[in-house]
């Protein structure tokens, strides 16, 4: 339990890091890195903001854990749809995993809202669970 815990705890806050004018001229660059792929255009574009780079980073670190986690929901749908055809049990079965399914899906479309909540207060915090999994760093 403590694991978990410290997913949503231990958060570092580079905030300080980064100047009022660097946060102000990239705004918008930080914004597209919580929206999807389009993580790519600040990624590859700003390399002088440094601001804009901290989230295009985490952004992009974001996207990859939601395709991820895209994939293999759907490989345990797809053999969750086998299971269907068992009577009754496989139904209840079937039904289990596809909340399940959904549930963990919404995970990075949170986590998304909270970066996007994070730039518009001008803040440099890590997102839980991305702080870490970090296949891009910094």
């Amino acid at each position: 339990m403590d694991k978990i815990k410290s997913l949503f705890t231990d958060l570092k806050d580079s905030s300080a890091e980064y100047t009022k004018e660097e946060k102000d001229a990239g705004k918008l660059m930080a914004i597209l890195s919580y929206i999807g792929i389009l993580c790519l255009i600040p990624y590859f574009v700003e390399k002088d903001n440094k601001y804009v780079r901290y989230h295009a980073i985490q952004g992009l670190n974001l996207f990859i854990i939601s395709l991820i986690i895209s994939v293999a929901a759907a490989v345990v749908a797809f053999v969750g749809a086998f299971l269907a055809f068992i009577p009754v049990l496989g139904f209840i079965l079937f039904a289990i995993i596809g909340l399940v399914c959904s549930l963990v899906s919404i995970v990075p479309f949170a986590l998304s809202i909270w970066g996007l909540v994070l730039v518009f207060q001008d803040q440099a915090k890590e997102l839980p669970i991305c702080n870490k999994v970090k296949i891009i760093k910094q």
